[in-house]
Order: structure tokens, then sequence, then C-alpha cells
């Protein structure tokens, strides 16, 4: 990453400006956003619909749900590098570049849920760490291009530098994760019955699920994804000083054209 190139100005912001600024963000560059969902949403709602087909249970799909979405994520955060600190971004790139992370991610996500899943049988509070702790593995692991031991070490330098706002951005992400499903599925209702005149399925207030819903899910991770970006943006910008580097390069390039 070449700093002097970012995009997005960079300083030290609160994990409310970071959601504000990755929603700006990802509608400033909505066509390429549009066509890589196009590529990666669409396998992965199917796949996780079928499951719920075949199961008779939501629950199965939703614990897929969330096993697949960070490896869904993962292109979606090479893009939103790539769209910061480059002109443009070929998606053929993109792609390449989460695929071949795609072995150390699976590896690093294993003990990821291992851990959080240990850390909840005692309490509610070390599942949370262990999921603040691993909310940079994307990025760690797709750009920094870090190997499993690498890159735990790598994510508690980065803990230590953010703690408080990664376990924000974990509860926080969580909970909007929870509200696109809900408004995927209330919204969804309302366009099939009243609009189309449709029948819609089963609430999922009732059925515990529905394929509107679970389209709610997968919409959002593109969001989600650009918000962890953002948000380790800002904590190696504190940590290591990039808004500085900035500003005395901008000072440089002023001083040299006078």
């Amino acid at each position: 990453m070449n700093v002097l190139e970012a995009r997005v100005v960079l300083r030290d912001r609160t994990v409310v400006d970071v959601l504000d600024l990755a929603l700006r963000f990802l509608v400033r560059h909505g066509v390429a956003y549009a066509k890589l969902a196009a590529i990666v949403l669409p396998p992965s709602f199917l796949v996780t619909w079928a499951i719920a087909l075949s199961c008779d249970s939501w629950v199965w799909a939703w614990a897929w749900s969330l096993a697949l979405a960070p490896f869904a994520a993962a292109p979606f955060t090479a893009l939103a590098s790539r769209l910061m600190f480059e002109p443009k971004a070929e998606l053929r790139e993109v792609l390449g570049s989460a695929a071949a992370a795609l072995p150390r991610l699976i590896a690093v996500r294993f003990l990821e849920g291992l851990g959080a899943g240990l850390g909840s049988l005692a309490f509610v509070l070390p599942a949370v760490w262990f999921l603040g702790l691993f909310v940079f593995t994307n990025e760690v692991v797709v750009l920094e291009r870090a190997n499993v031991g690498g890159a735990l070490a790598r994510m508690q330098r980065l803990m230590s530098g953010g703690g408080g706002d990664s376990i924000l951005t974990v509860l926080l992400l969580l909970l909007l994760h929870v509200m696109a499903v809900l408004l995927g599925d209330v919204v969804g209702r309302d366009v099939l019955q009243d609009v189309l005149e449709i029948k819609a399925p089963a609430s999922i207030f009732t059925a515990g699920g529905s394929a509107l819903g679970l389209a709610g899910f997968w919409a959002f991770v593109p969001f989600a994804a650009t918000c962890r970006f953002l948000l380790y943006i800002n904590v190696r910008t504190r940590n290591e000083g990039w808004d500085v580097q900035t500003r005395f390069a901008a000072i440089a390039t002023r001083a040299e054209g006078a």
C-alpha cells in the first residue's frame, strides 16, 4: 500500500465515522461493487438456501451463512484496497488475490471458530474478545499475505492498538447484519404482496428464516467488508502515523511547487 496514493483522507476516525465513510465509499464505487457482487453473492445465496431446503430447517442455513460469509467478504476486502490505493481495480486480479489466500483463510478462520467456541463455554466476554482479535483476518491474510503464524502475531499487534474499536465493530456490525436480515424479510414481503401481488413466503419470525431474509444477509456482506477494511486503515493510521506521512508529503509538494 502506498499511503500517498490514498483516495480517502487518512486521519483518526471514530467507529461511527468509519461506518458513514464506508457507505459513501461503497456508493462512490457502486459499479465495481455491483460487478463483483454479481459474481460472488448469488452462489453464496443459492448454497445456503439449498441447505435450508434440504435440511428443512433454517438453523443449519444460518450456521453455514455465518461460516461462509468471511470467505465471501474476502474479494470485497481486496476490491476496497485496490479502489483506495489504485486508479482502478481489475476483477480478475481481485478474485485471484482472494483465491490465493483461501487456504490460509480457512486455517485462520478455523482457529477463530475454535477459540470463540471454547471461550463461549465459560463466559460471553472471552468469545467476543476472540472475535475482536480476528476482526482483521481478511485484511492481514489477503492484503498483507501473512501466513497463519504471522497472521496471529499481526492481529495481536493490531488488537493492542485498537482493541476497543475492534470489539465495538464486531458488536455493531453484528447488530447491523441482523437488522439487514430482518429488513430484507419485511421489505421483501411488502414488495411481493403489495407491489407485485405475489404470495410471499412465511415470515422469518414464524418460520425461523426466509429466502428474503437470507438475501438481506448476503446483500450486507460488501458493506460489512468495506467497514472492516476502513477500520483496519484507521487502526494502521493511528499506529503508524499515516496521516502525518500524507501531511508532510502534501507540504513537500506545495514547497516544490512554490
